[in-house]
């Protein structure tokens, strides 16, 4: 937090004009307003490199995982059961099974719900617990904080609810889906202009963001982080993923030791994008194994010679902008959304 004071003044100031917290206040004050004893939470920034040339994506983030042992208090998210606030969200081999099923002349348009976690309310009864301090004050929070292990979980309520209601009134007109804020729209041929389809659930009042909700359909469309191209059956990597994939894996192997957390950041992206690249999916058992062996995450290890030659196969793969592999459709399948 301390590197980026910058983005966490942007943060806090953000919230209190939009009233999900309140402050600043003082102890006595908070203890005070809440009657009582109150836990407060550090803020954390993640940085997440952009590419060659751009600036980083900071993420202003409650850290609620790491308890305090030297006064022997354990971490707030230990006190959640997350299997308890369960939610649905549809995944890239659902997409695939979708657009193998749509009817010809099909468009997309995808959909963002603006501050997603922060969309749900906090109980009054939970605020002593979802306090943060910044700049020697306290602020007291009035919606989940991204942090929370069941913050995407009850944020996923409220979408699925949303993607639920729109299916039932788009009826044969179109199809749903949602990962996290993300919901495309597929319109099966019809009448229906952007308008319409968008005011099916206006009623609803979804904080759409203003930038990054589509405006029209269209014969493709990005979602989970891949271009799927509907009237051709296929699916690639935006150029500006490939390029900052590209950056990640090259970065990675510059350098000399790696930590256990530069291992699984690195493995989870490219366990992502194999959907894509499946030849891929072989390099992955060499990666994989670099996390056996660490016996805490300040441990800096070597980079094993077989796992350094899978990543120089996808630094290759990812050097080449034509790499987009055309992907067969699947066979069509009837499979009913679950309710959950």
């Amino acid at each position: 937090m301390l590197k980026y004071p910058d983005a966490v003044q942007e943060y806090v100031s953000k919230e209190l004009s939009k009233g999900r917290c309140s402050g600043p206040f003082s102890k006595t004050d908070v203890e005070r307003i809440l009657r009582g004893p109150f836990v407060s939470s550090p803020l954390l920034v993640s940085a997440s490199s952009q590419g060659p040339g751009l600036p980083e994506k900071l993420r202003v983030c409650r850290n609620l995982s790491k308890g305090d042992t030297k006064n022997g208090l354990p971490a707030l998210n230990t006190f959640v059961d997350k299997d308890l606030f369960p939610t649905c969200f549809d995944f890239a081999y659902q997409v695939e099974e979708v657009i193998a099923n749509v009817p010809d002349g099909t468009l997309a348009c995808a959909f963002d719900l603006q501050s997603f976690h922060r969309t749900v309310p906090v109980h009054p009864l939970h605020k002593p617990y979802l306090v943060f301090e910044s700049g020697g004050h306290f602020y007291i929070d009035h919606a989940h904080p991204f942090g929370l292990s069941t913050a995407s979980s009850n944020a996923g309520q409220a979408g699925g609810a949303l993607v639920r209601i729109w299916d039932l009134r788009l009826g044969k007109n179109g199809k749903t889906m949602r990962y996290e804020d993300d919901i495309p729209v597929f319109r099966f041929p019809s009448p229906l202009t952007h308008h319409d389809v968008l005011n099916l659930v206006d009623d609803l009042h979804a904080p759409w963001h203003p930038v990054k909700s589509g405006s029209e359909f269209t014969p493709s469309i990005v979602f989970i982080g891949f271009l799927w191209d509907i009237a051709n059956w296929t699916v690639s990597l935006p150029e500006e993923k490939r390029i900052k994939y590209r950056h990640r894996v090259k970065d990675f192997l510059t350098q000399k030791t790696v930590s256990l957390h530069d291992v699984q950041r690195i493995h989870g992206t490219l366990v992502h994008i194999s959907f894509v690249h499946r030849d891929g999916a072989s390099r992955l058992p060499a990666i994989s194994s670099l996390m056996h062996g660490y016996k805490n995450s300040f441990m800096l290890r070597h980079v094993s010679k077989v796992a350094r030659t899978a990543l120089e196969w996808w630094l290759t793969r990812l050097d080449d902008p034509s790499a987009h592999p055309a992907h067969p459709p699947p066979a069509p399948v009837a499979r009913s959304r679950p309710l959950c």
